[in-house]
């Protein structure tokens, strides 16, 4: 992870991880919902269709894991990187 990329993700990371997870889970969810609505037509069935409902309950679920797995694997990279900045920083003070 470089220098700036740090520097956005402690930004990202100050706003919290709920708020992250939300608006990513929802960015993510919200178009993968209309897609597959789309190629699989849930709505030959019916507004309250079995398929409609399962839908509309997987995608936004799904949404939700794909950031809170984005979050730890981001804060993973930033905690890898940091203590290498870190330790590079303490080299220089060395010398």
């Amino acid at each position: 992870m470089k220098e700036e990329e740090c520097k956005a993700w402690q930004q990202t990371r100050a706003k919290g991880q709920m708020r992250f997870v939300l608006t990513n889970g929802v960015a993510w969810a919200l178009p993968m919902l209309l897609i597959m609505l789309y190629i699989n037509q849930p709505f030959a069935g019916g507004w309250f269709s079995k398929a409609v409902l399962v839908h509309l309950l997987v995608w936004p679920v799904a949404g939700l894991v794909f950031a809170w797995v984005l979050w730890h694997l981001t804060e993973r990279k930033y905690h890898k990187a940091n203590g290498q900045l870190q330790s590079t920083d303490d080299e220089e003070k060395e010398q």
